[in-house]
């Protein structure tokens, strides 16, 4: 249910390295499933994924093992997830050919292609937090200062960078 609510946990929050990209959420504050999605998605938030993932699974161990077998279960053969987040480990691997069969499946749902389409967002201010004005970085969905990488036809997308900033 997108429009549960969330708590985030000060545990979860230092499992982040502090350069990673976030939505800065804070101990206690109080999201929806709905926001923190977005978070994840427009705002890179790697934060909002960790919170996500223990809410779902109860640990990101678990939910990393979700991952797994459901890339399995989808005909993926060589990926291996290591960590919700994406960010770099050694051990974490895919192809772009099994990237493909996930988020063919995953455009198969409808609340998916909203979120995975979106190029900003506001999430409401928290018990903890004023409003936050989330905007894409993909500048092949949005105007927003690289007017040269646009394109009509990107209707959905993610980017990302380690923290060392390689892609």
């Amino acid at each position: 249910d997108l429009d549960d609510q969330v708590v985030v946990k000060e545990q979860t929050l230092s499992t982040i390295p502090s350069d990673a990209a976030s939505s800065d959420l804070v101990d206690g504050e109080k999201l929806t499933l709905r926001d923190l999605l977005y978070c994840m998605m427009v705002d890179s938030a790697n934060d909002a994924a960790a919170v996500i993932a223990e809410h779902i699974s109860g640990d990101q161990s678990a939910f990393v093992e979700n991952m797994n077998k459901y890339a399995s279960e989808h005909g993926c053969t060589d990926t291996h997830f290591t960590n919700v987040t994406g960010l770099h480990d050694p051990q974490q691997v895919t192809t772009v050919r099994d990237l493909a069969k996930l988020l063919g499946s995953a455009i198969q749902n409808e609340q998916f292609c909203e979120i995975f389409g979106a190029t900003e967002y506001a999430v409401k201010a928290t018990n903890k937090s004023g409003q936050r004005n989330l905007l894409t970085g993909n500048f092949l969905m949005t105007y927003s200062g690289m007017e040269i990488y646009y394109d009509a036809r990107v209707t959905g997308g993610r980017t990302g960078t380690n923290a060392d900033g390689t892609r």
